[in-house]
C-alpha cells in the first residue's frame, strides 16, 4: 500500500485514472534505470523505446489495480 502512494505521488494529476498501475509501474521502472549514476548500467535508447512500445501497447483495464488517490477514490 505504501508503494501505491508513494507512485501515486509521483504521477500528475492530469494523468491520473487515464492509465493502469502496472503501465506506472513498468515507467517508474524505467525511469529509475535511466537515472542511474553509471551511464552503462543505463538502459540504451532502443531499449527505452521497445519498453515505451510496450506500456503504449498493454490494454487500460478499470480495475483495483488503476492508479488510485491517497483515499482509495479513483
Amino acid at each position: 500500500m505504501e508503494e501505491e502512494r508513494s507512485l501515486y505521488e509521483l504521477i500528475d494529476s492530469r494523468l491520473r485514472n487515464q492509465f493502469s498501475g502496472k503501465c506506472a509501474q513498468i515507467a517508474l521502472q524505467l525511469a529509475t534505470r535511466c537515472l542511474r549514476p553509471d551511464p552503462d548500467a543505463r538502459p540504451w535508447m532502443s531499449e527505452v523505446v521497445e519498453v515505451l512500445k510496450t506500456i503504449q501497447d498493454l490494454p487500460y483495464i478499470a480495475s483495483t489495480s488503476n492508479i488510485q488517490d491517497k483515499t482509495g477514490k479513483r
